[in-house]
């Protein structure tokens, strides 16, 4: 059945056919193993000799294999997809691959492969993309022509049960109902759906009945089927999501326009509790209304902009934003109560104080509990720890050298105590807590509670012990246990 409806949509283009392709392509995968081996490099031979054969039945398994971490051997793979008929599974599984791998010298060979297939689905994709990327692609969707197929094949497409469809909406409208998820775990895991297992994984960790062997299962689990997971809600970044008790809580994704539009609908949203989105040229307000647990949102100005227009939405509480315009917000969100941006201006560090100033003024009446500064370089610390005494009742920052990696500091208004975490990152990012305790000393914060996992712990104690000469009257402590910062530890633990 699955060939001859390839050999339709191949011959018509029709999108009626792309959903029972991707549906029927995942049953059939789910009767069969997953493809895998003792190594990494067994894998990789094992892969290419089930793509050789290019039988449409292991399509879904070939894309759902974990990809490797060497750029080489994911194009490797890709020449082996460009050697296979089109297909529209092509699509969707790619640019979700594409969310794996930020380097843009994989979107060539992505490419290549999408546009043997332009899919009515990649179309709609491709719009929470920029426009120049993905050229190949979109010029084939430009070329095709589609027709309608004989609607007498579409009345034979293998279904699923319509119980289990009916028991996963009636959990994801009700997610307080945590029986009613057990259930749906054990069905899901009686039909063979891995996602049964997890679900139930999740719940036993949540309730302290997992034993230690669930967390590796679990992750496992996930990074074997997350793109399977995702796949119902838009252009999800695979290494951004979070999932509770089995259903995707908190993502990002890049939708915008129609195909964010056309997901609104879509259950999933319902359970989602913190997002961040690109939302342009979208109708957000109608998706934040279909969102009763949303309680943390960042996306563009823009979109900012128009929802403030459309409010108010009082279930979010915390807000990203890339502006300094919070007070027009404030109608919008009334129950904001955490407000987190890139505030400082690197390219501008002479108008820094005054940019701070004008950005205190503003969130002055709202009486906010935390204002949150992204990305902070160390010598803009200073600066934001002066200006802290007239904003929220706490300041937090990150401090970062790559990415958004490093250290996460939260700072009292009225209160000489400051927590630092230890968010992860190269050794020379670790090492920047001397300079931070020395600019937070300065500032007259003086009880420091640093919150790192024991390797971290290390190090950061090495290095605090050997240059201790410039902490003097600052107390330190490890989740709550002071350290004796009076003798120097050797050798480096590093």
């Amino acid at each position: 059945m699955l060939e001859r409806l390839l050999a339709a949509w191949r011959e018509t283009h029709d999108p009626a056919l792309e959903e029972p392709i991707a549906r029927l392509g995942d049953l059939i995968a789910r009767q069969r193993p997953a493809i895998a081996a003792k190594t990494k490099r067994e894998l990789e031979v094992c892969w290419h000799a089930i793509a050789e054969r290019r039988d449409p039945a292991d399509l879904d398994r070939l894309l759902d294999t974990p990809w490797p971490k060497r750029e080489a051997q994911v194009e490797a793979r890709l020449h082996a997809l460009l050697q296979w008929p089109p297909d529209p599974r092509f699509g969707p599984k790619l640019l979700r691959l594409r969310g794996h791998y930020l380097d843009r010298a994989l979107d060539g060979p992505i490419g290549a492969v999408l546009a043997l297939s332009p899919s009515a689905k990649l179309e709609a994709l491709l719009e929470g993309y920029n426009e120049h990327r993905f050229g190949r692609a979109r010029a084939a969707l430009a070329q095709v022509t589609r027709t309608k197929c004989d609607p007498t094949l579409l009345e034979h497409v293998p279904g699923i049960e319509a119980p289990r469809v009916d028991l996963e909406a009636a959990s994801l409208a009700n997610p307080d109902d945590l029986a009613l998820r057990r259930v749906l775990a054990d069905q899901l895991q009686e039909a063979g759906d891995p996602r049964g297992e997890f679900i139930a994984l999740q719940l036993a960790i949540a309730d302290g009945s997992a034993d230690k062997r669930a967390q590796p299962r679990l992750d496992a689990l996930l990074a074997t089927n997350i793109d399977r997971w995702i796949e119902p809600l838009p252009n999800v970044q695979p290494t951004s999501c979070r999932f509770d008790r089995g259903f995707l809580v908190a993502f990002t994704s890049t939708a915008r326009g129609r195909v964010l539009d056309a997901s609104i609908e879509r259950p999933e949203w319902r359970v989602v509790e913190e997002l961040t989105i690109d939302g342009r040229d979208a109708d957000v307000a109608a998706l934040l209304r279909r969102m009763p647990r949303l309680r943390m949102l960042v996306t563009r100005d823009e979109v900012l902009a128009r929802l403030a227009r459309e409010g108010p939405f009082p279930a979010i509480r915390a807000l990203g934003t890339p502006s300094q315009s919070i007070a027009k917000l404030r109608e919008a969100f009334p129950d904001v109560a955490v407000i987190a941006g890139q505030w400082v201006r690197r390219w501008q560090p002479d108008a820094l104080a005054a940019n701070l100033r004008g950005l205190h003024h503003a969130i002055a009446a709202r009486d906010l509990d935390a204002l949150v500064h992204v990305k902070l370089a160390l010598d803009e610390v200073p600066s934001v720890l002066a200006e802290r005494g007239s904003g929220a009742r706490e300041t937090r920052f990150t401090v970062t050298l790559d990415a958004e990696r490093g250290w996460i500091v939260a700072v009292a208004r009225d209160a000489p105590r400051v927590a630092l975490m230890w968010g992860g990152g190269p050794p020379r990012s670790r090492d920047q807590i001397e300079t931070l305790l020395v600019q937070l000393a300065a500032a007259g914060l003086r009880e420091v509670s640093v919150h790192v996992d024991a390797r971290a712990q290390e190090a950061v104690e090495y290095t605090l012990r050997n240059r201790k000469r410039r902490l003097v009257g600052v107390t330190v402590t490890f989740d709550g246990a002071p350290i004796d910062l009076s003798a120097p530890i050797s050798p480096s633990p590093r």
